[in-house]
């Protein structure tokens, strides 16, 4: 996992610059694209899959993560007064764990349930032993992962219709309210 945490640290701070300067929505939802792409290409993995290619789709789910985290909490900061921003950091920290508690949830929710309704599938296919156990659990991971991939999907559409901020505009940019 160490290359999704290298291009995350690689990729904020460039996604940080550029939504300074053009539109964060394009930005950010770029970085949710790659994210569910990356994410897709997890549900195809088997057993044999190389480990060079794993490493290789942690570093895109690392180059999706710093391209959308940074300018969507970029905008979501800049969208509240001054006086509000530590009750909109304080949210955005709770919605972030919030997610990715229910993210964690449903996606073992969804592992086990088709975790046993693909062994039951490949079962009456005549399938046994440790085949049998590797291709419901891949069947299993697919579901997962296609169903992973739909929710980044959404959450890029959500990026792109969300307030526009304008380019060039900062957080710091922002008029200072009096308390």
């Amino acid at each position: 996992m160490f290359p999704m945490a290298l291009m995350m640290l690689v990729f904020a701070p460039i996604a940080g610059t550029l939504s300074d300067k053009f539109d964060s929505r394009l930005i950010s939802s770029i970085g949710m694209a790659i994210l569910a792409a990356a994410i897709l290409g997890f549900g195809g993995f088997q057993a044999n899959t190389p480990i060079a290619l794993l490493i290789v789709m942690f570093a895109f789910v690392g180059i999706g993560a710093g391209l959308f985290n940074t300018p969507n909490n970029s905008a979501v900061m800049g969208s509240v007064s001054t006086a509000h921003r530590g009750i909109a950091g304080a949210t955005l920290g709770t919605m972030r764990t919030i997610g990715m508690v229910l993210g964690e949830a449903i996606s073992a929710t969804l592992l086990s349930a088709n975790l046993s309704r693909g062994t039951q599938i490949f079962s009456l296919q005549g399938i046994t032993g440790l085949l049998l156990q590797r291709s419901a659990f891949s069947y299993a991971q697919r579901i997962t992962c296609i169903v992973a991939a739909a929710c980044a999907l959404l959450a890029m559409l959500f990026s792109l219709t969300r307030g526009k901020k304008p380019a060039g505009e900062t957080v710091a940019a922002l008029p200072m309210e009096k308390e």
